[in-house]
């Protein structure tokens, strides 16, 4: 395997936001500055189920998708403790309830699950990074149930992953799914306490604040008129979705995008970070999911926060 090129998991819950980051890795694997080693699904903007189809869709862009596209693999169907009101409400639905816009219009083809591999994306993990400790990063787009999992279940894997970039959470305690609580976040706090108590590796945090940094301010005007208009596979398959889902919004924040842009640069569209010791509330009534930091400094550092690009 080349050490020249970094070897990357994503993993996604595929709305809009994660089809621009996959689309973007996906480039970086076709002109050789990645191996991407395998996309792994997780419940998070809408089922599993449906973010593996969103996955495959989404590959269906590529020439030759069906023999020539990155291991896809099933993931986590739930949160780890379901509590007896459900985490997310069923209304939340900004990329549709399929994900993808609910445009009902995709290729029947890119929906066959026999594209999908058979072993279950924590298994995946684990194989794929203990058969190359120390070398493997993983880009963690959504809600982290499955890298909870891997290091719940495979212990080992804590010492061999070689870098995490994870997109969730708020560091100044700005909301957009509860006041206080950040989407991925909220969407299984236990997963996020794992990953912060157990993971060894340097870890990169891009939260919601960053995202909607002044100077980062993107248009809808400018995304489908000036970045719409350029005719190509991704704009025809990308436009109509973010036509219906931002049909409300004057501005365009694709975090996945963003932090998929700070991986593929190595860093160098971080103008500010910061490191701190991190975890997440658990309990709060009013602020369960919240990104919570060490402002003490009586513990050691386990995040890198990225403030600014």
């Amino acid at each position: 395997m080349s050490t020249l090129k970094r070897n990357v998991i994503v993993d996604v819950d595929v709305g809009s936001d994660d089809a621009w980051a996959l689309l973007m890795l996906l480039r970086a694997q076709e002109i050789n500055e990645i191996n991407l080693l395998g996309i792994t699904c997780v419940k998070g903007n809408t089922t599993v189920e449906n973010v593996a189809k969103n996955t495959l869709r989404v590959l269906s862009t590529l020439d030759n998708f069906k023999s020539e596209h990155p291991p896809v693999f099933l993931g986590a169907s739930t949160e780890l403790i379901v509590l007896g009101e459900k985490s997310i409400p069923d209304e939340i639905t900004f990329h549709g309830t399929d994900g993808l816009g609910d445009l009902q219009s995709y290729s029947e083809d890119v929906l066959d699950t026999k594209l999908l591999s058979k072993e279950h994306a924590v298994n995946a993990i684990q194989r794929i990074v203990m058969g190359n400790p120390g070398q493997v990063s993983l880009i963690c787009l959504g809600p982290l149930t499955n890298l909870g999992l891997a290091l719940r279940l495979y212990p080992q894997l804590a010492q061999n992953i070689k870098e995490v970039y994870i997109m969730g959470g708020n560091h100044l305690g700005v909301g957009n799914i509860t006041s206080s609580a950040e989407f991925n976040f909220f969407s299984d706090p236990e997963a996020v306490h794992i990953v912060f108590s157990t993971i060894k590796c340097p870890t990169f945090l891009l939260p919601w604040e960053t995202c909607l940094e002044d100077k980062f301010f993107i248009t809808m005007d400018w995304r489908m008129n000036i970045l719409g208009e350029i005719a190509n596979r991704i704009t025809r398959f990308m436009n109509p979705i973010e036509e219906k889902c931002y049909r409300e919004f004057t501005e365009w924040v694709p975090c996945d995008a963003i932090l998929a842009a700070i991986f593929l640069t190595k860093n160098t569209l971080i103008q500010k970070s910061s490191q701190w010791h991190a975890t997440v509330e658990l309990s709060g009534h009013h602020t369960r999911g919240q990104l919570v930091l060490d402002h003490l400094r009586k513990k050691n550092n386990n995040l890198t926060i990225i403030e600014k690009m």
